[in-house]
C-alpha cells in the first residue's frame, strides 16, 4: 500500500470515530437534560406530598379536634383510636358495634 492510501484510510477511520464520539456525547447530553427535568419534577412532587401531609396532620390532629369542639360547644366522648398521633375515623361498616357514651351539645 502506498502512503496515500494509508493516509486516506487513517483519515476516514479518524473521521468515523470522531462522528461516533460526537453522536454518543450528544445522546448523553440529551439523557442528562431528561434526567434533570425528572429530578425537578420529583422534588416538586415531594414538596407537594410534604405539604399534604402537614395539611392532613393539621386537619385531623387531636388538638385541632379538641379546639373545634370547644369553638362549637360540642362534647365528644369516644374511645380514642390513635395511630401516629392521629384520630382514626370510624369504620362505617361497623357502625352498629360503635356506641358512643356521650354525644351532644353542652348548651
Amino acid at each position: 500500500m502506498s502512503l496515500k492510501k494509508i493516509s486516506l484510510s487513517l483519515f476516514i477511520l479518524i473521521f468515523f470515530v470522531s462522528m461516533f464520539q460526537l453522536t454518543v456525547k450528544n445522546k448523553i447530553n440529551e439523557l442528562y437534560s431528561d434526567i434533570s427535568l425528572l429530578n425537578e419534577e420529583i422534588k416538586l412532587y415531594q414538596r407537594e406530598i410534604q405539604e399534604l401531609e402537614i395539611k392532613h396532620y393539621n386537619l385531623y390532629s387531636p388538638q385541632r379536634l379538641y379546639e373545634m369542639a370547644k369553638d362549637f360547644d360540642f362534647i365528644r366522648v369516644e374511645q380514642r383510636v390513635e395511630k401516629d398521633n392521629l384520630l382514626q375515623p370510624y369504620d362505617m361498616s361497623k357502625l352498629d358495634d360503635i356506641v358512643p357514651e356521650v354525644l351532644g351539645y353542652s348548651k
